[in-house]
């Protein structure tokens, strides 16, 4: 098997080659794209979305286009990794087997409450508002499980234990440490 790669959206080219060419001895185990704006954002200040069934962008223009997007699942992507927005949010919308991690809150945080209509909208399955890290692993005998951590920061940098990670429309109910992807 090959090796996993990590690129970025100018990236979408390599992804639709890796589609084609599934037949070459170094198809990667998995892809994982990460770059700034993310495809579903549910804010405070960059909300966003693709309209997955028109291809229309809602809000903050920079996210991937439907194509972009519909090339990184098509070439095995079943998670990218994005910022722009300085909080935690974990999006999967429906009928795509791929999730977006939107962490941003390891530097300023912008620590406001998100609406339940703008996290619908944006296909957030749970949010968190706290400064935080991201601690990922990827597991199991043919790594085949990515797990992830929300990690809480202190003042200094330093991390704390878990951090309250909230499930979308359920008031308070936190979502399950780790968080598990199959990829």
């Amino acid at each position: 098997m090959g090796l996993g790669f990590i690129f970025c959206e100018e990236s979408t080219s390599f992804a639709r080659q890796t589609r084609v060419n599934t037949n070459c001895c170094l198809v990667p185990k998995w892809l994982i794209p990460f770059f700034h704006h993310p495809p579903f954002c549910a804010g405070p200040r960059h909300a966003s979305r693709l309209d997955l069934a028109t291809g229309n962008r809602e809000g903050d223009y920079k996210t991937l286009s439907k194509p972009q997007l519909d090339d990184f699942i098509g070439a095995g992507a079943r998670v990218v990794f994005c910022g722009h927005e300085h909080n935690f949010e974990l999006a999967k919308p429906s009928g795509y087997e791929l999730y977006c991690v939107i962490s941003g809150a390891g530097g300023a945080l912008r620590p406001a409450e998100l609406s339940l209509d703008a996290l619908q909208k944006a296909s957030i399955q749970s949010w968190s508002n706290q400064c935080h890290f991201l601690m990922v692993s990827i597991k199991s005998p043919h790594r085949e499980t990515m797990e992830i951590r929300v990690i809480g920061a202190r003042a200094n940098g330093t991390p704390t234990e878990d951090i309250p990670v909230w499930k979308t429309g359920e008031p308070r109910l936190r979502t399950e440490m780790p968080i598990k992807i199959n990829l």
